[in-house]
This record gives structure tokens, sequence and C-alpha cells, in this order.
């Protein structure tokens, strides 16, 4: 499964009165005919790795009708730069077996300090 983010901010980097919202985007690469289970737990950390937030979701077989997740940063309004870590497991449906792959893919995002010094 690769994904792909969108944010109308360049850089992931958010002013104060910005609405702060992350779209991830899940696409099967696996190839035709190749069906998958998809599990998502992700933690939102800070610089130093506190995790801030923490959470799962179930996607199922990621097809091209899987609708994008969206996080809603807009509680975290400390200057600093923050982590998104998704944790994925691909449970793969193949005739000549299951195959369990996981995965860690980090999205990064800023918020923009509300002074320049």
């Amino acid at each position: 499964i690769k994904i792909t983010t969108e944010c109308k901010y360049r850089g992931n980097i958010f002013g104060p009165d910005e609405d702060k919202k992350i779209n991830v985007d899940f696409i099967n690469d696996l190839g035709e005919g190749i069906k998958s289970d998809t599990e998502i737990n992700y933690d939102i950390e800070d610089y130093d790795g506190n995790v801030l937030r923490s959470g799962e979701f179930k996607l199922g077989e990621v097809t091209d009708e899987t609708p994008p997740v969206t996080f809603d940063l807009n509680d975290i309004t400390k200057f600093g730069v923050y982590t998104i870590k998704l944790k994925f497991k691909n449970t793969i449906h193949d005739p000549a077996g299951e195959v369990v792959i996981e995965n860690v893919t980090p999205v990064r995002f800023s918020p923009r300090p509300t002074t320049l010094l």
C-alpha cells in the first residue's frame, strides 16, 4: 500500500489562523487481483517523541473508492515540528497463503509561530 498526503499549505506548515488538516490517501499497488486488508494505528508525536494522540482505523480492502483519512490537527497550536507515525498492517490474501506486512511511515507538520522575532 502506498500513501500520498495532501495539505493546502506548502510543506505542511500552518499559520495560527489556518485550518490544520492533512489528508492521507491510500493506494493499492499490490497488483491486479491481489487483495489485502489494511489496518492503521497512528501516533502523533512532538519533536521529543512524546505521544500527543493515538488512534486506529481499519481500511479493509484498499480500492480506488477508499476515501482519504483526514487528520484534524487544530488542537496542536504550539510552534514546533510534529510527526504522524502511521503504522500499517497489511494482510495479503494470496492463493499461496496469507502474508502480513508491517511498516511505519512518518508524516511531518509544523505550526508557524504567531509572531516573528
